[in-house]
């Protein structure tokens, strides 16, 4: 799980000054993965390299006996599968600047030997979403990760992970409580109350046609400019007590829609329609 936890899967955090070292540079702190376990890194190390150096050579001609030295010299390293700290350091660097420069960090080369108190709230949770798109995960978690920002930003994060949900080779999972977000950026919906996932779609069918009532009870409660008359809905009583939660389905306590069913038996997740998952007693199970 180490090894899957390293390379795999990655995670943004919602409070990127929490996370962040804040008497490190961001540069060390974005390639200590890459260089702490460069035996797990090195070929994409090296790879990363050898696939600039031709377009380096197009751009400066002058240096092409020191490119063709450095192919070279990374080539015997890659037969060998040994490559020591200082180079896989120099090139996690490079990866590291590349990165930088994806998620829109201007002036990468000094970003990256800053300390994160001398950036801003954004550009912090810039740099952490290129520390963990560096090790090229399959799964990138965003947990909350534009609650610690103002709305003008929050915009450009969101911009941002759109743009590179179609550039990484990988899944984007976002967990937030904001369903403005979840409309914006996702493709597929889970909505979860008390541990469990209540109802799952597609985010067209979830909005148009919520079907249990606790994802109804949070449509309820969002504003909306075209019905600025309706008065807002929200959900009564509290979160259960996860330690002792309520028997049966979990939201029971709450459910304006509850019958003597719903305390005596979980339901299970059911295809209420195509493509739409639903855990309700209503929909039958």
């Amino acid at each position: 799980m180490r090894q899957v936890r390293l390379k795999d899967v990655a995670q943004v955090f919602q409070d990127p000054m929490t996370y962040l070292n804040p008497v490190l540079k961001v540069g060390f702190q974005i390639t200590e993965a890459l260089v702490s376990e460069r035996k797990v890194y090195e070929k994409e190390l090296i790879n990363q390299r050898l696939e600039e150096i031709p377009q380096l050579e197009k751009q400066d001609p002058n240096s092409l006996q020191a490119l063709e030295r450095e192919r070279s010299s990374l080539q015997s390293a890659l037969q060998s599968g040994r490559i020591s700290k200082g180079q896989a350091r120099e090139l996690a660097r490079d990866i590291a600047v590349q990165y930088l420069k994806l998620v829109r960090l201007p002036e990468a080369e000094r970003v990256l030997e800053m300390y994160p108190f001398e950036l801003s709230g954004g550009m912090r949770q810039r740099a952490m979403i290129a520390m963990a798109l560096v090790k090229r995960p399959k799964v990138l978690l965003a947990d909350e990760i534009t609650t610690a920002l103002d709305v003008t930003v929050q915009a450009q994060i969101l911009a941002l992970l759109q743009e590179l949900r179609d550039k990484i080779d990988a899944s984007i999972i976002l967990i937030t409580h904001d369903l403005g977000v979840v409309s914006e950026v996702c493709d597929r919906v889970a909505v979860m109350y008390a541990g469990n996932v209540v109802e799952l779609a597609e985010i067209d069918e979830l909005f148009k046609n919520p079907l249990h009532p606790y994802t109804q009870g949070l449509m309820a409660a969002v504003p909306r400019p075209d019905k600025s008359t309706v008065k807002l809905q929200s959900i009564k009583g509290s979160v259960p007590d996860l330690i002792y939660p309520p028997s049966g389905c979990r939201f029971h306590p709450r459910c304006p829609k509850a019958f003597a069913s719903c305390p005596q038996r979980k339901p299970p997740l059911i295809e209420a329609a195509k493509d739409h998952q639903v855990e309700c007693l209503l929909y039958g199970g």
